[in-house]
């Protein structure tokens, strides 16, 4: 029993260690990684700014700001959203925060630690520490589930099976994207809880004691401060339960009646009690205590209940070509399937197909766009899918034939490499709003393994660092992401397997069960220690504050109205009042260094673009025009040194290269000056302005034809400035001759 125990643990833990290092993107963190190889947009020592962010500020906010007042988070789409309580807007959940805190502490003693030893490392919530400590974090949860599913399935097939289908639900899913590249969306601890849910619903689904069902009610509602779409599962356990203990069969059957809605109600209690912190806070900060974005848009489905756009939705749910079941996430019909073709399943099968139908159900009316990776909010759904994996492996191992059983196992290979394909082509070769991106990354794949093959190493990951060439010593960065962070993960990897092993022998050795009473007393702890925190760190707002805010909103509104209308001057002037409101904001300094700039008055732009820099020192708008004006100026050291910094930004723009290249030719540093004029139309290839700079370039160097093929590339690319039309003259060429 050990030594299968330590074979499955260590290999779940090798293969999921290997995938990390295949699939982070550690991003562009040192000079010598060319912005081309970072590419997807996110990395790991990046939040982004929409539902991460939104995710990350209760940490962040909490712990460095000691307050839940997100006005001054950067890079947080919604922080000038303000609502009635003067808090700004925030839609989303505590509870992935909740279990990250104990990682984001260590990174912050870290970054405190490094700090104090001279090294430039913030201790402000945005540095390499707290986000590795986050990424960390977010990784040891998914294995934990992963481990803990592995024993759910081993309990109803082989060990060879449990294992395969453990790693195969994960891989074959949307999930394997939110594992590693995007790890800091709540899915893999919305995964993590599903299983701790899944896996106490196992256990007490038939128990009549209602301290066990309110343990499980109390569960879930953790489970929906991760996320609240998993609200789902009452169900899975209600339908459970009616079919399980049949308390309406009878015409006289009150026992079980009143022995059902006992259990209900301490289910259904415990739930709203465990749940009172997230609510608590929404109404602190929004003034009502409900996500105010999901039920309006939910809302706006509801309309369509009775209406011909349900089918439609229900439809694509399935069978859309951009993010249909079908197309990105087979294994999943497959797996549904497998329910059904096991019969140790039967008594569970009800309660999982109407938890199935009420996630469809919530999916179809909830109008969001696909801004996101993949079906992802069947992500909570994978540990029962797991199940059903297992009864369909049960049968075709039972099969007479082998070639039922290696159809199976072809179909999840299949399963596994056009998620692997779809995952490398997002946002990379096919747009992520593509209307038919699923379709296009199945019909692109051949073409992806046999003519692009360097694409399967996606972005900036470990591997394809370490196979760039790289002359110089490593310096505290490179070591950092190359040494450390490795090393950091094996070891959190490791130390979990070993703490999951002692933890079975001992339950083996002692025969005890886990005590519901003292769950739910850790469980109320933690629910009063959260309301006080929120209490505390969310006090209400005076009526002067609040509306000295809206009044800032207020001055936003027009001012944008009048750029849009392009008023440049009286933009400005309501610029100026929203910066006089003295909340730590720079948009109002942003703009006015862009209006200042098109009217070519650049000490004004540039003392504004500073302050952007004060607030965030890696804004990297305000970097880019602060290098551009520079360069102008001829003050070509600052406009470097502006411009390197922004090339390291967690998005690099074909601008910001443009723009250095031309620092760099006016400084006759020609070699340099081709590099950047390069890697612009490297990062866009339809940069039409990068053609025209390396056509100049080229003329000034003398190399004639190299100068001919970029302005050709310029012209076919639309771009037929005045500057074009005197270098089509110098070499005898015109517009129709090239167009021709």
């Amino acid at each position: 029993m050990d030594s299968e125990f330590n074979k499955r643990y260590w290999f779940l833990s090798t293969i999921f260690l290997l995938l990390c290092l295949l699939l982070i993107p550690l991003g562009n963190f040192n000079d010598w990684i060319s912005p081309t190889i970072h590419t997807g947009f996110y990395s790991l020592n990046n939040i982004d700014p929409g539902d991460d962010t939104g995710y990350y500020a209760y940490l962040r906010s909490g712990l460095i700001d000691g307050d839940f007042d997100f006005v001054n988070e950067l890079n947080y789409a919604h922080r000038e959203t303000f609502m009635p309580t003067g808090y700004v807007f925030n839609n989303w959940q505590i509870g992935q925060s909740v279990l990250f805190f104990p990682f984001f502490l260590v990174g912050h003693i870290i970054a405190l630690i490094l700090n104090a030893s001279g090294l430039e490392i913030s201790t402000d919530g945005y540095s390499i520490p707290y986000y590795m400590s986050t990424a960390i974090a977010s990784h040891a949860y998914l294995f934990i589930a992963l481990l803990q599913l592995n024993k759910i399935v081993r309990r109803i097939t082989t060990e060879q099976i449990a294992l395969l289908v453990t790693v195969s639900i994960w891989l074959c899913s949307p999930l394997i994207y939110f594992s590693f590249i995007r790890d800091r969306m709540a899915h893999t601890t919305e995964f993590f809880m599903a299983v701790m849910f899944i896996s106490l619903w196992l256990k007490v689904r038939e128990s009549e004691r209602p301290i066990d069902h309110a343990f499980l009610g109390a569960l879930l509602g953790l489970f929906c401060m991760v996320r609240i779409i998993n609200i789902s599962f009452f169900a899975l356990y209600f339908f459970d339960q009616i079919f399980l203990k049949k308390p309406f069969a009878y015409n006289d059957n009150k026992p079980l009646l009143k022995a059902f809605l006992n259990r209900s109600f301490w289910m259904v209690l415990f739930f709203l009690l465990a749940l009172s912190p997230q609510l608590f806070m929404w109404q602190k900060l929004n003034g009502v205590p409900l996500p105010l974005r999901h039920f309006e848009m939910a809302g706006a489905g509801l309309t369509s209940l009775f209406t011909p756009e349900i089918f439609k939705s229900l439809f694509n749910v399935f069978f859309s070509l951009q993010w249909g079941i079908l197309f990105s996430f087979p294994i999943f019909i497959f797996s549904v399937m497998g329910l059904y073709a096991d019969k140790q399943f039967n008594s569970i099968r009800p309660g999982i197909v109407a938890y199935l139908g009420a996630l469809v159900f919530i999916i179809s009316i909830y109008p969001e766009s696909s801004d996101s990776y993949g079906e992802r909010h069947f992500i909570s759904s994978i540990p029962l899918l797991a199940i059903g994996l297992a009864g369909i492996l049960n049968w075709a191992s039972h099969t007479k034939t082998r070639t039922i059983e290696f159809m199976t196992y072809s179909f999840i290979g299949i399963c596994f490499l056009i998620q692997y394909s779809m995952m490398v082509q997002y946002k990379i070769i096919i747009h992520h709003n593509d209307p038919e991106f699923a379709f296009k990354a199945i019909i692109y794949t051949p073409k992806l393994l046999f003519d692009h093959t360097q694409t399967l190493l996606r972005s900036s990951n470990w591997f394809r660092l370490l196979t760039l060439n790289h002359e110089e010593t490593w310096n505290f960065k490179d070591f950092l992401f190359m040494a450390v962070f490795p090393l950091v993960q094996a070891g959190v990897l490791f130390f979990i397997c070993f703490l999951f092993q002692r933890i079975s022998t001992l339950k083996e050795k002692q025969k005890t069960n886990f005590n519901p009473k003292y769950c739910l007393t850790v469980i109320g702890s933690t629910t009063i220690l959260l309301i006080f925190l929120i209490t505390v760190l969310t006090p209400a707002k005076n009526q002067k504050e609040i509306e000295l805010r809206h009044h800032y909103a207020d001055l936003l509104k027009h001012a944008k109205l009048y750029q849009h209308e392009n008023q440049p001057d009286q933009a400005l002037n309501y610029f100026v009042k929203a910066s006089s409101q003295k909340l730590p904001s720079l948009t109002p300094y942003l703009q006015m260094g862009l209006i200042h700039q098109s009217s070519n008055n650049l000490a004004e732009s540039n003392k504004n673009f500073q302050k952007v820099l004060d607030f965030d020192p890696n804004h990297q708008t305000a970097l880019i025009n602060l290098g551009d004006n520079f360069n102008v100026l001829g003050d070509f050291e600052n406009a470097e040194k502006h411009l390197k910094v922004a090339t390291r930004s967690q998005s690099p723009m074909a601008e910001t290269f443009d723009a250095l290249g031309q620092v760099y030719a006016k400084q006759n540093q020609l070699t340099d000056s081709e590099k950047m004029f390069k890697t612009a139309i490297a990062l866009k290839p339809d940069y039409a302005k990068g053609y025209l700079n390396l056509s100049i370039l080229y003329t000034q160097i003398g190399e004639k034809q190299k100068a001919i093929h970029h302005l050709e590339e310029t012209v076919r690319l639309g771009l037929t400035d005045q500057t074009v039309i005197n270098l089509l003259r110098l070499y005898g060429l015109s517009l129709n001759k090239i167009d021709s």
